[in-house]
């Protein structure tokens, strides 16, 4: 419980301030962080990345690196997920990421309110950015989708 009170923490600091890209690389980031989630919890990640690192900015990579680390904190805390897959890639146009868990999932178009700040956040910093944010239910899965279009 501890250890989640200080997801949640960092999480809501992450909605005053951007993570530091020079303490944080973007890969370096990502990997220590489903490094310490594999180590804590009982997920179990696949994780392809085929970003080309010339297609994202250094605003690019914060937001990205903070939208992911908010939607496996999420899982985390509520999907009681066994799996995470998070897959990027780069498309014709820019570029595409999709966390996709096997929990239990919720309903996207009800989750607003008070309480539903990570959502929140996820889609404040997508809008920010001018990126498109989907979150989809589908065969026993919830994928969350940030696309980047040039």
């Amino acid at each position: 419980m501890h250890r989640t009170n200080d997801y949640v923490r960092q999480a809501i600091a992450n909605l005053r301030h951007a993570p530091d890209a020079d303490r944080n690389p973007w890969l370096q980031g990502m990997g220590s962080l489903i490094d310490e989630l594999s180590r804590e919890t009982d997920l179990q990640f696949d994780t392809k990345w085929d970003i080309e690192e010339s297609r994202l900015t250094a605003k690019d990579s914060i937001e990205l690196l903070a939208i992911v680390r908010e939607a496996l904190i999420n899982i985390h805390k509520h999907a009681d997920a066994t799996h995470v897959r998070v897959h990027a890639l780069t498309t014709k146009r820019g570029w595409i990421c999709r966390i996709t868990d096997d929990g239990k999932g919720f309903d996207p178009k009800t989750a607003h309110g008070d309480n539903r700040y990570g959502l929140k956040m996820m889609r404040d910093r997508a809008n920010t950015m001018s990126w498109k944010l989907h979150i989809a239910q589908e065969n026993g899965e919830t994928t969350v989708t940030v696309e980047k279009e040039e």
